[in-house]
């Protein structure tokens, strides 16, 4: 036998080895299925892959616009200067999707600080956890009920929900308008670093006073009659 046929012969053989598999699979329904479900695992795989690659994206997205809108609140707050004889920042800020939202009271309304051009305003900042805060409100109650043909009073809570600061002035049936501040945007603001602290705001929307610490019913009383001298 000559090397050709030889060659011939080898060729021949594997094609018959090669034909034989392939109608061993399709005759074979197990193999068949164990080939389909490789099949579909992969696919499935891929699937997952292609989810969490979107699901990843759009986390670093949302992630990123975050960091943006702080970043820009930040430099909002930075270009305030928080001192007597300055302009009052207003109760809006940027929220995570951008968009410009104003403090809401308890009951959901909006309020903006041109809502009282005009007026006088006393600003208290606070939150249910302050011991000296909550040992204040009494006197801020009071000072509110029986001065508002003189100033107005807002009692900002910073850093909580609304449920806490709800329930804290209903149970002492406070009558005081409230405001939240649950990300402490506005605190920032105002330059708050510690609580409770106060600000009276002239009806021209410049800061007339401001006072932080404990202030008595008194001494309330007192920072009004002086800022309207």
């Amino acid at each position: 036998m000559n090397k050709n046929k030889m060659i011939i012969i080898v060729s021949l053989l594997i094609l018959i080895l090669i034909t034989a598999g392939a109608l061993l699979v399709v005759e074979n329904p197990e193999i068949m299925n164990k080939i389909k479900n490789i099949s579909k695992g992969e696919n499935n795989k891929q699937s997952k892959n292609s989810d969490n690659i979107k699901k990843d994206s759009k986390e670093k997205v949302s992630e990123k616009n975050n960091e943006e809108n702080k970043e820009e609140n930040n430099k909002e707050d930075k270009s305030i200067t928080i001192d007597i004889g300055k302009e009052a920042p207003d109760f809006k800020y940027k929220n995570s999707n951008g968009e410009e939202v104003f403090l809401k009271d308890l009951n959901g309304k909006e309020v903006s600080l041109k809502d009282y051009k005009g007026k006088y305003l006393f600003v208290n900042f606070w939150a249910t956890w302050c011991e000296p805060c909550r040992e204040e409100m009494p006197d801020l109650n009071k000072f509110y009920l029986e001065n508002r043909n003189e100033i107005e009073v807002l009692a900002i809570n910073i850093g909580e929900e609304k449920t806490l600061a709800e329930e804290f002035i209903q149970e002492n049936e406070y009558r005081i308008p409230v405001l939240l501040d649950e990300e402490s945007e506005i605190a920032s603001k105002y330059g708050v670093a510690l609580i409770p602290m106060s600000f009276i705001i002239g009806p021209d929307g410049k800061i007339k006073a401001i006072n932080p610490g404990v202030m008595t019913y008194d001494q309330m009383k007192e920072s009004l009659r002086i800022v309207k001298q």
